[in-house]
């Protein structure tokens, strides 16, 4: 495909992303595409012709059971699927890329093997995963070597849809599949059979797709591609027709399919280009430069010629400052412009529908055994990712529809956003209940549907869609299971053992979903993780394949018999071996700070599906780079075994309990949890431009502690550290924690220990996890102890301290806590709380005078403890208007050491 070069149009091409990026410590909107990107997207294309002819081999057996007009409508809505998978395959991926099928390949199985597979869907989700599984590890093992990711992820960011600024923040990846996605809806509008709405959706997809090689000719090139991949899938006289409809969107249609390109495309760029704001943002700014905005905004060659002319730095400042207003004013920093004031206009009879699932959290936590929770948080995503999707489009094709996987705008967060025909969402609507929220309701999960007509402006679109959703919550019960009456026996009730609400089946402890839920979360779920693995991402330089069941050398059945846990907190087997110490885990809960907000911004539909793009994103590489690290840091320790490495990131992949859009639950070893929880802020605020961070909650205890109890406390402490920072600062996180080794520790517990620290003077928490707040930060917290900033030292740090062998780290550590809990002994005699304060000061004051000349290496030691306590009372003074109204953060270094010690100190 290097025959396709590249030529410039004679200035600089910017994608401008209304969300910036960080380049250092600057926020830059503006990514250019320039040769190297070019050659990224011919890769891309390369790979996806190699993808498509996968599928069309999975494919071929079924296809070729098929005759006349099914056959051909059926192929050519397959490819159009196959395509859209692919160019999403990097928004939809695994954290950790797991070695196992993710709900993505859920729905490219069912759907690459329609309909032989509609069986396996038109059920409740959880046999949905059941059935389905076999088929997607066959899919799975076939198709992955296509996946390019990582470049598809770049290009999504890299490529615009228009060179002109504010034009140019429409992306041309999302560009194509609303094109796509509006063509089919106006085809049905316009009586257009199935067969030929399937051609022209197709068409669509590569209307636009050679603008990365030639702008200003693209509509010539744009055939090639499209024969150039689909040419050996389709026949000839289809790749034909096809680039007839392509060639002629941009010139005079001489066919009724041209034209509903033409107009799918204007209507997918006034959406996507919020051209309604070019007077305002971009007329001033070229008619204080003497230069005439509607020269360089019309068509022809004069338009190009405009842009040629200015400075080649012209074209990167404007397309910045004016991605900057409009990323100001739609996160409300400043009134820079009046979006959605435009006078809104029907959009050809489509309507925009929103499907939010319901009851999420009592499915997830129905029950208290922890397989079954991970497995419930599998389900849910398979649910928006996969089996709603295949579920709307098997219903809607028995009405003679296929709705193309790029009407589904928005698939994130246990909600769907779809582009419909008005015709076709009145039908859905009518069949919601009966045929798709009947079988959610099963497992006890709600499904909403409501649809507001589609005008084009987004950011009117997407209030009336919400205003819509809240009315239809309010008046609509969704079917779901009813109450069940529990038969009670002459002595106990036959009640489930696991969700303590439903009947026990015959012959098991436990009711028929429960019985589902662990069997997928042991058998499918955790097995899967254990035998198949993840890579990790390449930030090591290995890029390696890590097996659990290779680097623990055990067998699943081993596992399964004793407690995971004593594997998560770090033990080299799933039972507490004699002669070892007994490590602790902890449970980190993340979530970011007014995401909603930030969703309900977005000025467009790429800016909409771009900022979930990024959030997902975001999210994922976070956990992938904090995997990497804690990799990298265990590998410098001088203390580490063979497969310590592999052992410790394998402990976090097994204890990644969900991850979704914004949030995360995870169970790992103690002693690494605060440096994953401030590796996953770090990288998560990187991917977000600095626009948002996320806060955290952490709290740790031995492995044999209630799990839910210790769930409650992380999540109480989440909810302290975001009430305090995340909600007044949204890119600025906080972290709270908390660590006990007796007793138990729960969201009660925790916060009623929190609050006697903060009236005894001696805690600050939530820690800032950045510096400037205006609080104690995370950073200036470890470097006041004289602990590492950087998190790879500081994972090396934390590994060597929670080693059985002592060390200097170990032992320096031990001092300081020893030397506070002398400090906190000695408060304590006072009441009154400005003289603690004082007494405080000068305990630590005296006792380092008089460990200044030590005569052997304890007092030396104990000397040096207390310098570290004196740099953090005068970080803490440096914070307070007085010293009477000091706090010294002690339960913060206790709390710290106890975590880095990981059951150790």
């Amino acid at each position: 495909m290097s025959r396709f070069g590249y030529v410039s149009p004679g200035f600089p091409v910017y994608k401008a992303n209304i969300i910036p990026f960080l380049e250092g410590e600057k926020k830059v909107h503006c990514k250019e595409m320039n040769e190297q990107v070019v050659n990224q997207w011919e890769r891309a294309l390369l790979s996806m012709k190699g993808f498509v002819e996968q599928v069309y081999l999975c494919a071929r057996p079924i296809v070729e059971k098929l005759t006349g007009d099914e056959r051909r409508y059926r192929t050519y809505e397959l490819f159009g699927d196959a395509i859209t998978s692919y160019f999403r395959i990097p928004l939809l991926r695994d954290p950790l890329m797991g070695l196992a099928p993710s709900p993505l390949i859920y729905y490219a199985a069912a759907r690459f093997y329609y309909p032989e597979t509609r069986r396996l869907f038109r059920c409740d989700p959880v046999s949905f995963i059941e059935n389905i599984m076999d088929v997607a590890k066959k899919l799975y093992d076939r198709v992955k070597e296509f996946s390019s990711g990582a470049e598809i992820e770049r290009l999504w960011f890299s490529l615009p849809a228009d060179t002109r600024p504010l034009y140019n923040t429409s992306g041309l990846i999302p560009h194509l599949l609303v094109t796509s996605a509006i063509s089919w809806g106006l085809a049905i509008n316009d009586g257009l059979g199935r067969e030929e709405a399937a051609k022209l959706r197709l068409a669509a997809i590569f209307h636009d797709i050679s603008k990365p090689f030639n702008f200003r000719e693209h509509y010539k090139l744009a055939p090639e591609i499209l024969e150039d991949i689909l040419g050996g899938v389709l026949d000839d006289a289809t790749v034909v027709e096809l680039r007839e409809y392509i060639a002629q969107h941009h010139v005079l249609a001489s066919t009724s399919q041209s034209s509903i390109l033409q107009k799918a495309d204007m209507l997918a760029s006034s959406s996507d280009r919020l051209s309604y704001l070019r007077r305002e943002l971009v007329d001033p700014r070229l008619r204080n430069e003497r230069l005439d905005p509607d020269i360089g905004y019309g068509s022809g060659e004069k338009a190009w010629d405009f842009w040629r002319k200015l400075e080649p730095d012209h074209m990167r400042i404007l397309s910045e400052e004016v991605a900057e207003d409009l990323f100001k004013s739609s996160i409300g920093l400043e009134k820079k412009i009046d979006i959605g004031r435009r006078d809104n206009r029907a959009g050809e009879g489509l309507r925009i529908a929103l499907v939010d699932l319901g009851a999420i959290q009592e499915f997830i936590s129905r029950t208290r055994d922890l397989r079954s929770v991970a497995a419930s948080s599998l389900v849910v995503d398979s649910v928006t990712l996969a089996h709603l999707p295949l579920l709307i489009q098997s219903v809607l094709d028995d009405q003679g529809y296929w709705v193309p996987l790029e009407s589904y705008l928005v698939m994130s967060g246990g909600s769907l956003t779809l582009l419909l025909p008005d015709g076709v969402a009145g039908m859905l609507h009518a069949l919601w209940d009966d045929e798709i929220a009947s079988l959610l309701g099963e497992v006890g999960l709600a499904a909403y549907f409501a649809s507001t007509d589609f005008t084009g402006d987004y950011y009117y679109d997407s209030g009336q869609l919400a205003a819509r959703m809240s009315y239809e919550k309010l008046t609509h019960e969704p079917r779901g299971k009813c109450v069940e009456i529990v038969s009670m026996g002459i002595t106990t009730p036959d009640f489930c053992e696991l969700c303590y609400s439903s009947s026990r089946i015959v012959n098991s402890r436990y009711c028929s979903l429960c019985e589902k839920l662990h069997k997928l979360g042991s058998e499918i779920h955790f097995r899967n993780k254990w035998e198949r693995g993840f890579r990790l991402g390449l930030d090591t330089g290995k890029g390696n394949e890590i097996i659990p069941r290779k680097c623990f050398d055990s067998e699943y059945g081993d596992i399964a018999r004793g407690d995971v846990m004593y594997l998560i907190a770090g033990h080299p087997h799933a039972t507490l071996q004699l002669d070892e110490r007994k490590r602790n885990l902890a449970v980190i809960k993340v979530d970011g700070n007014l995401m909603g907000e930030f969703f309900a911004g977005a000025l467009s539909l790429s800016d909409a599906i771009e900022r979930s793009a990024r959030v997902d994103m975001a999210l994922k590489t976070a956990l992938e780079r904090a995997a990497a690290d804690l990799y990298s840091g265990v590998e410098l320790s001088s203390y580490r075994q063979p497969n310590d490495p592999e052992r410790a990131v394998s402990s976090f992949f097994l204890g990644l309990m969900y991850e979704g859009g914004d949030d995360a639950l995870i169970i790992c070893p103690s002693w690494c949890a605060l440096p994953i929880a401030y590796s996953i802020y770090q990288n998560f605020y990187r991917e977000l431009g600095g626009v948002r961070a996320l806060s955290a909650g952490v709290a740790a205890a031995p492995p044999e502690h209630d799990i839910w109890a210790l769930i409650d406390a992380a999540t109480k402490l989440l909810d302290e550290a975001k009430k305090k920072i995340g909600r007044n600062m949204p890119d600025t996180g906080g972290i709270a924690f908390d660590y006990i080794e007796g007793g138990v520790l729960s969201g009660s517990s925790t916060l009623s220990r929190l609050y006697t620290s903060y009236r005894e003077g001696v805690a600050v928490q939530p820690l800032s996890l950045s510096d400037n707040y205006g609080r104690l930060s995370l950073k200036e917290f470890l470097k006041a102890l004289k602990l590492p900033t950087d998190t790879r030292e500081l994972f090396k740090t934390a590994f060597s301290t929670s080693r059985k062998e002592e060390n200097d780290e170990q032992r320096m550590l031990k001092e300081i806590r020893s030397s506070i809990i002398e400090t906190v002994s000695v408060s304590r005699t006072v009441l009154h709380g400005a003289r603690k304060s004082r007494i405080l000061v000068l305990h630590v004051n005296r006792m380092k005078s008089l460990l200044q000349k030590p005569k052997s290496k304890e007092v030396d030691e104990k000397g040096r403890s207390y310098e570290i306590l004196e740099d953090l009372l005068k970080l803490s003074l440096a914070g307070s208007a007085n010293e009477a109204e000091m706090v010294f953060p002690l339960l913060e270094v206790n709390l710290l050491i106890k975590f880095l010690g990981g059951g150790i100190i």
